[in-house]
């Protein structure tokens, strides 16, 4: 599953403001999977995983449907092996009426059982007429189920006059649609059918068999059996849809079967999938040439789901997204448009062989999904898309992450899942990115092709089953030569970040690096820097008998003294020169100043560390501000379009934080003066943007920033006038999204409606409700929800109240640009307060639980213990919010701590401008 961009956006901008093998049971498997092989009726609710001797083999389930009701039936059975006698069996169901269940045993008795739901986790109890020996038995259930109210489970769409029904099963969310047994690790064959209304169509993970009439204007659809798949990964889509058939990828060498490839949309939007359809084949063959394995499943449906709490699923045979990562023009969509699509229609397919070919057996092992599927997603886009430069990307990303673990709250990669709350907070940055850059770290460490002989082996071996962290590190330990286990293991089974401090010195006539590793903290931190211990494998580069050189070395000490190739210190030195460490490094002032005065000796993925190392310096309190600036400036010039935009970070932090007055007005004319090589105001203009998407993309980041921390009046002016023009206002006519190049249209938007108000926001309004593509909807939204106009503003905010104006996905970007503008963020915070059970009951999905957040939109102790007394009293009503608070307030405590000691120094450096 891929998290919304606005959602990852979110937690990242709030990063700031489990332990044993398959021999070893977990311990929340001791805790609370407590399998029980007695048949006693008093047996306790299972709060984790179901008893183990309660087998499911097979699903069969057969569904009424109808769009344009409020409910849908079912019959539903499921095979079972019972492997202890048994008066009582626990599964899952979450408010489903269940009119009829019955238990038949292996010789045909049927037997009549009660079935009830027992806690809100959705766990059901059946209860049996008599003890039940060892066997093979069928549970059949006759139920009635209503819609789910949010976008979980099975869920209703109304877009454009017509009802939809689509699905999202992750994590536990099938248990809202049908009775089952919703653990990742039950997998097993699932036949069904649906009975649709015969103006729909219906498409599930695999092809149709059979179409029948069923009278009453109803037609029965009936697919073919899956291959064993958990609860999750099953998804249907129902209702007037455009199926439009794309390439047939031809069998090779590691596959014996061709792959058909389907786009789905709403009514009327089938013209808008072409483009991702057509490249599905070139990711999915780059996937199966890594592992060595073809595809695993029998055709592909990309779909396109206009509501959807997601950023996209990995349903085998049925991957959904949300509209706008597929839905756009090729010609006229935004340079991050096409990439979102590449990217993320990477992560999901990748998820066909991390995921669903091997599933884990139970959620703490959901990294072996997640985490991988990001690794491979940034393995296709190297191969695919190299001129993307899509390391920088990753390296970009890694450092959210790296945000998010420097909290002492941080979670570990792998933890142990002790409630739902566990489960649902489990799917975040720490899973997806810090995950990823661990599992790079140690394919560099170990070698590319060893690496990649064992993921082969572990997803041979493991094939449509399930696998846990044991499985993976024997197969990469293997291939390998060597124990990989250990050192991996440093990374997943405990959280934080590491710091390795370098210095270099003459030993023994020897030029000589010294390493230190402890917790990287950021100033204000109440941890240990010398509570953790990592082994560490540590990349450097530096200039030796005459040609840059690389040197690796595994710290798995506390300290270290390694020699160097040469007979002299190095005139420069670069930790982390090839960027696959998951690590912060510090060299000290004179180390940046070293580096940034040989920047043409730095790769670009050098460049970006350096850039890591000085913001991260600054946060820690290591470095002030006048140093930390200094050591930047360079890379504001660097013709690395993504180094070039790393100032910008710390400059827009000090400009809302750090300053005030002449101070503030001084951080815009340093903004200004660093960019001033950059001349972005002819970008809005009709032909203006260079051609190159790479450098146009680069150029509106530039006017974004000038237009808003620069306040530069040329670069609004221009922005303006070309937001006017293309929303026809300029000269009477008609909208005109052709009237400027894509990327440069939200900027253009957002500064027009801040500038011009009320008629502006009007007419973004009535675009937003007529948009022809998800980017128009997106552009306009974004523009409405940036304003900072007290009237306007409120008004943007209760538009998210109003199911007939705002999406339940668009909520997000409502509340993300509201409570990230100073303008805005007190006003917004008393809106939530006063509106909050009708926004909750608007979020879609688990969302509720992750307003927390807002409170590390702040940088205030005062604000953060007013938010934690607001929310203390919700958090039962939503699990795992309590972790989500905690992080959130303790980035609003560091926040307020780098105020505190940073404000001087940056006063006295910006006041200078």
């Amino acid at each position: 599953m891929r998290l919304p961009l606005t959602v990852m956006l979110f937690a990242a901008c709030t990063a700031l403001a489990a332990c044993s093998s398959s021999a070893e049971p977990s311990q929340e498997q001791a805790a609370q999977a407590d399998p029980q092989s007695s048949a006693v009726t008093n047996e306790s609710i299972p709060t984790g995983r179901l008893p183990d001797d309660v087998q499911p083999l097979a699903y069969s389930l057969d569904f009424t449907m109808d769009p344009d009701k409020a409910a849908f039936t079912g019959h539903e059975e499921i095979q079972v092996k019972l492997t202890e006698p048994r008066d009582t069996i626990w599964l899952h169901g979450v408010d489903i009426d269940v009119q009829k269940a019955k238990l038949v045993l292996a010789d045909g008795q049927s037997l009549d059982i009660n079935y009830k739901q027992v806690n809100d986790d959705g766990v059901v109890k059946l209860s049996l007429p008599k003890t039940v020996s060892p066997q093979k038995v069928s549970l059949v259930f006759d139920f009635k189920n209503e819609y789910s109210p949010g976008l979980l489970g099975a869920y209703k769409v109304k877009e454009n006059g017509d009802n939809y029904i689509f699905t999202q099963f992750e994590a536990i969310a099938a248990r809202r649609a049908f009775p089952s047994f919703d653990e990742p690790g039950v997998k097993t064959p699932f036949t069904y059918s649906f009975t649709v209304p015969k103006s729909d169509k219906v498409v599930a993970n695999t092809p149709v068999t059979n179409k029948t009439n069923a009278g009453n204007g109803m037609v029965k659809w009936e697919f073919e059996s899956t291959r064993p798949l958990p609860t999750y990964l099953v998804a249907w889509a129902v209702g007037p849809l455009d199926i439009v058939k794309g390439p047939v990828i031809p069998p090779n060498e590691v596959r014996d079967h061709p792959v058909p490839v389907y786009g789905v949309t709403i009514k009327g939007k089938g013209n808008l999938i072409h483009y991702a359809i057509e490249h599905a084949d070139e990711i999915i063959e780059a996937e199966e040439k890594y592992y060595g394995i073809g595809y695993p499943f029998s055709k592909i449906a990309l779909i396109a789901v206009p509501d959807f709490a997601a950023g996209a699923m990995e349903n085998p045979g049925a991957v959904t997204f949300r509209g706008r990562l597929l839905l756009f023009d090729p010609d006229n969509a935004p340079t991050w448009q096409k990439r979102a699509y590449w990217s993320v229609t990477a992560h999901e397919l990748g998820h066909m062989w991390t995921g669903d070919l091997v599933t884990v057996p139970w959620w703490n092992d959901i990294w072996l999904n997640e985490a991988f599927a990001t690794w491979q997603e940034q393995k296709v886009m190297k191969t695919l898309h190299p001129d993307w430069q899509p390391k920088m990307d990753i390296l970009q990303t890694r450092q959210y992450a790296m945000r998010a673990d420097s909290l002492v709250s941080a979670r570990a990669i792998r933890q142990p899942i002790k409630d739902t709350g566990d489960i649902k907070t489990a799917f975040d940055g720490i899973t997806y990115l810090k995950g990823a850059a661990v599992i790079s770290m140690f394919e560099n460490f170990v070698g590319p092709e060893k690496f990649q002989q064992g993921m082969h082996d572990y997803l041979k071996q493991n094939a449509y089953g399930s696998a846990n962290l044991s499985d993976f590190l024997s197969a990469i330990s293997k291939a390998a030569g060597q124990d990989v286990g250990s050192a991996f293991k440093t990374f997943l089974n405990q959280p934080g970040l590491p710091l390795v401090e370098m210095t270099l010195k003459m030993k023994d006539g020897k030029p000589t690096m010294h390493l230190v590793q402890s917790r990287y903290l950021p100033l204000g931190s109440a941890g240990d820097t010398e509570g953790k211990h990592w082994d560490i494998p540590v990349c450097v580069r530096y200039p030796a008998d005459g040609q840059a050189t690389q040197q690796c070395y595994m710290l798995s000490e506390h300290s270290a003294d390694v020699a160097l190739k040469g007979d002299d210190l190095p005139e420069w030195f670069m930790p982390n020169a090839m960027g696959n460490g998951y690590y912060q490094w510090s060299l000290g002032h004179t180390g940046y100043q070293q580096l940034t005065q040989s920047l043409d000796q730095l790769t670009p993925v050098g460049q970006m560390s350096l850039a890591g190392s000085i913001e991260a310096a600054f946060h820690a309190g290591k470095i002030d501000t006048a140093e930390a600036m200094q050591a930047l400036a360079p890379l504001a010039h660097s013709k690395h379009e993504e180094v070039a935009e790393e100032p910008m970070d710390l400059i827009g932090f000090a400009h809302e934080w750090l300053t005030d007055g002449k101070a503030k007005n001084g951080v815009e004319a340093y903004a200004r003066k660093l960019y001033s090589g950059y001349d972005v105001a002819g970008d809005f203009e009709k032909g203006g943007a260079p051609e190159d998407p790479n450098r146009s993309a680069f150029e509106s980041h530039v006017a974004s920033f000038l237009a808003h921390t620069g306040q530069d009046q040329k670069v609004r002016e221009a922005a303006t006038a070309g937001g006017l023009s293309v929303l026809g206002m300029s000269d009477g006519g008609k909208a005109d999204f052709n009237a400027m190049a894509p990327d440069f249209i939200p900027v253009a938007l957002r500064v027009a409606v801040r500038e011009k108000g009320e008629p502006v926001f009007d007419k973004l309004n009535k675009l937003f409700n007529e948009a022809p593509n998800p980017f128009v909807r997106s552009a306009t939204l974004e523009a409405m929800a940036s304003v900072t106009e007290p009237k306007l503003a409120e008004q943007i905010r209760n538009m998210a109240l109003n199911p007939e104006a705002i999406k339940r996905n668009e909520i997000a970007t409502v509340l993300f640009n509201q409570f990230s503008q100073p303008e805005t963020r007190d006003a917004s915070w008393q809106w939530t307060k006063k509106h909050y059970d009708k926004l909750v009951s608007r979020l879609p999905g688990n969302f509720g639980g992750r307003l927390p957040r807002v409170a590390a939109m702040f940088c205030s102790e005062d604000k953060a213990a007013e938010i934690k007394a607001f929310f203390q009293g919700t958090l039962k009503e939503h699990p795992g919010s309590e972790r989500t608070l905690t992080q959130a307030l303790e980035s609003a405590h560091l926040c307020a701590a780098q105020r505190k000691a940073q404000s001087d120094s940056a006063e006295k450096f910006f006041s200078q401008f």
